[in-house]
């Protein structure tokens, strides 16, 4: 799921915009409805390129979560939660390289992973979660207890070993 971003509304209306300026050049006088017809084209092109070949699709193994108060009924289990954004490249690289992986997954098989996504950095629960547990960007890994309680988070790119460690409290 690759979320539509102002930076891909961005690309789309640039493509169209290139795309009409070399129309002009060439000579090619556009009517309304072709400009429109060509918009409509240069956005679909842009938004194929973005949604299938800079972001392939990746399956995770995360419970998405869109309220803080959600986490209340994962009280009594261990619980591993990142916090990403589809601008983040980052994110997407962790995404890619440690969260996709089978080693993660049996890894933290005993855990129940969530992920809150901070694409709107100004939403009101991105606000919250961010206050409540003191995230300053994304990517940003927290682990809370059985008790519900924050025991140990980190922001940045870490691999495998860094989230063992992560996890059994060992803060970086």
């Amino acid at each position: 799921r690759t979320a539509l971003t102002v930076e891909t509304a961005l690309t789309f209306c640039l493509t169209a915009y290139l795309l009409i300026c070399l129309l002009n050049y060439k000579g090619i006088k556009l009517k309304s409805a072709a400009l429109i017809g060509v918009l409509a084209l240069s956005s679909a092109t842009a938004y194929s390129y973005y949604r299938f070949i800079a972001y392939e699709e990746t399956i995770l193994p995360f419970t998405e979560i869109k309220i803080t108060e959600e986490l209340d009924r994962y009280k009594g289990e261990k619980v591993l939660i990142t916090f990403s954004a589809a601008w983040c490249h980052n994110c997407h690289a962790l995404d890619k390289e440690l969260y996709a992986t089978e080693d993660f997954k049996k890894t933290f098989s005993e855990y129940r992973l969530l992920r809150f996504d901070m694409t709107d950095i100004s939403s009101s629960e991105s606000l919250k979660f961010a206050d409540k547990f003191k995230i300053i960007g994304v990517p940003f890994v927290l682990v809370l207890n059985e008790k519900g309680e924050a025991i140990s988070s980190y922001g940045g790119i870490l691999n495998l070993e860094q989230l063992k460690s992560l996890a059994l409290n060992q803060r970086h």
